[in-house]
């Protein structure tokens, strides 16, 4: 049964937030209110404690990695957590520190039939990454196809064969310290105990596929948003009720990815993926009309012809906005690229496809199916390259794999890596492998690797090849390097620091050298100057370029996805 309740009042303020007034990137993972009242949110550019009135940003850590995720832990007992990398941040008495620990999001439990790393929270789609969640009654073992009850005691097990993912999307959620599972088919929501399936209920608001359900097991809340409203998910008495909270109006909840309700001051916190963070106060007579922001962020974009990009969805921009949408099949917006015949390689759920130009990019092959997840791709005349990392971060370092001639076909040689990759550049007669702790030298003649740089423990972002021939690296946290004779030299910082966590580098015929910082400024696209040829007398020149209707100039996307000089 769904018992459903309106809020008494739907006025409401609008305040946005994003990197022109606060934050320290727009990209808001996770939200959580500490025992103490403040909010905290992770973004990819360190973790956020908000009063009300000012952020206070922590991201000076001593780790490789200032990419936050997602909060677990009890709030009342004063212990949340949030993981980057592999490494785990406490927040605890008002402050953030890093744990010892090494541990990836807090506990493992290791079983003889996998081992993964235990996820407290989630609520999109992780397809092909099975995890745990470990709950009052015991621990379950979650895969796309089945559910897996793990007694504490006895670690006798007991499997629930159901399908845990539909069209992307996770049907499974928590409440009140409660398992359920959402099946679309049947229009119905399943209580689970004990690894069985003990209660069904009658809820249209949740089995609605065009409704989006977003949930966080810290915060012990469910929100459903549907045609613009949002609503709040409650389990009392064996029954289900909800609330709406808010009519969104036209703000844009496309890139929602998580929300904290304040009760207490009546203030509704929406995190976007792109757009910062959005606050609706409530009980006010007046609203603030939103600014507007970008409609979309990307992590790989390929220069698509000399006036637009084209994004892992298959959506094409110019600097006028979005002109068309070619609808790739993608689940990693991280990777894609181009492979000699310039159709476009992109990844989806443990397999690489192939979009082909012939058809205008609207028909895909098959490449190759994978068991861990491509992070970068390149060839020469005669081979294929890719650097990979294990689907499962519990499970350390990478592979290079070279194939024995320009395709998927058929291995050739396979290089183990200490480190997880992340870059892959072909330099000098050397393969260049950066990874999250540094950089690795491997010989194309011989194969033979040297690793350089990993005592300075540097999370390589990406590897960069200047006309005169050297190697510029840019990292997440550290600043930006220089390789002279197998040595990283590291570069003097702009005054404000935004070059610690720079994207990418651009040459121009002067060896001036362009940075895109993580900053994410949805007004301008701030680029910084740095002088090659001046390094004892380094200048930076920081530029605001406006964006035309409030897009990116398309020859500087153009230019940075493809880091060549312009």
């Amino acid at each position: 049964m769904l018992i459903c309740l309106p809020l008494c009042s739907q006025n409401y303020t609008v305040t946005h937030y994003n990197t022109d007034n606060g934050l320290p990137q727009n990209s808001v993972k996770d939200i959580v209110k500490d025992r103490y009242g403040f909010i905290w949110l992770t973004t990819e550019n360190g973790v956020v404690r908000y009063d009300g009135s000012v952020f206070n940003i922590f991201k000076d850590f001593p780790i490789n990695n200032q990419r936050f995720t997602f909060f677990y832990g009890n709030v009342q007992k004063d212990s949340i957590f949030t993981g980057a990398g592999y490494h785990t941040v406490l927040l605890h008495n008002r402050t953030a520190k890093v744990l010892k620990s090494t541990g990836h999001f807090g506990f493992k439990y290791k079983y003889d039939h996998n081992r993964r790393l235990s996820e407290s929270y989630n609520y999109h789609p992780n397809q092909g990454n099975p995890f745990y969640m470990m709950m009052k009654e015991g621990c379950y073992f979650i895969t796309d196809s089945s559910v897996i009850n793990i007694n504490p005691l006895s670690s006798k097990e007991k499997l629930l064969k159901i399908n845990t993912v539909y069209k992307k999307r996770r049907t499974i959620f928590t409440l009140d310290e409660k398992l359920f599972h959402i099946d679309y088919a049947s229009g119905k929501v399943y209580g689970i105990v004990n690894g069985r399936i003990k209660t069904q209920y009658d809820i249209p608001v949740v089995t609605d596929t065009n409704s989006t359900l977003v949930w966080s097991r810290v915060n012990n809340s469910v929100f459903i948003i549907k045609d613009q409203k949002i609503y709040s998910l409650s389990f009392e008495k064996g029954r289900f009720g909800s609330t709406l909270i808010a009519d969104a109006g036209n703000i844009n909840l496309q890139h929602l990815t998580c929300i904290y309700y304040d009760k207490v001051y009546q203030k509704l916190y929406l995190g976007s993926s792109i757009e910062g963070l959005t606050v609706l106060s409530f009980h006010q007579f007046s609203a603030t009309k939103e600014k507007n922001s970008s409609t979309t962020v990307f992590y790989s974009t390929l220069p698509y012809d000399n006036t637009s990009i084209i994004t892992p969805k298959g959506q094409l921009y110019n600097r006028n906005g979005m002109l068309s949408d070619r609808s790739f099949t993608s689940d990693s917006q991280y990777f894609m690229n181009y492979d000699p015949d310039k159709n476009i390689i992109v990844q989806d759920s443990g397999r690489l496809y192939t979009y082909l130009k012939s058809s205008s990019f609207s028909a895909r092959n098959l490449a190759v199916k994978t068991t861990s997840t491509v992070v970068d791709f390149l060839y020469d005349d005669k081979h294929y390259y890719t650097v990979t990392r294990p689907m499962s971060r519990q499970f350390l370092g990478g592979s290079l794999y070279i194939y024995k001639d320009r395709s998927f076909n058929t291995v050739e040689r396979v290089i183990h890596l200490d480190s997880e990759p992340t870059r892959l550049l072909m330099a000098n007669g050397f393969l260049w492998v950066g990874t999250i702790h540094g950089l690795v030298k491997i010989s194309l003649s011989t194969f033979k690797t040297k690793e350089i740089g990993t005592e300075k423990d540097i999370y390589i972002r990406n590897i960069i090849l200047s006309n005169d021939g050297d190697l510029w690296i840019t990292t997440l946290g550290k600043g930006f390097y220089l390789l002279k004779n197998d040595e990283l030299i590291k570069m003097p910082l702009d005054p404000d620091k935004n070059l610690l966590s720079a994207h990418t580098i651009l040459e121009d015929q002067k060896h001036f050298f362009g940075f895109r910082p993580i900053t994410d400024c949805t007004e301008c696209v701030n680029i910084i100057f740095w002088n090659l040829h001046a390094i004892e007398k380094t200048k930076f020149i920081i530029t605001a370029i406006r964006k035309m209707k409030g897009s990116i100039p398309t020859n500087l996307m153009a230019a940075a996805t493809s880091v060549e000089t312009y």
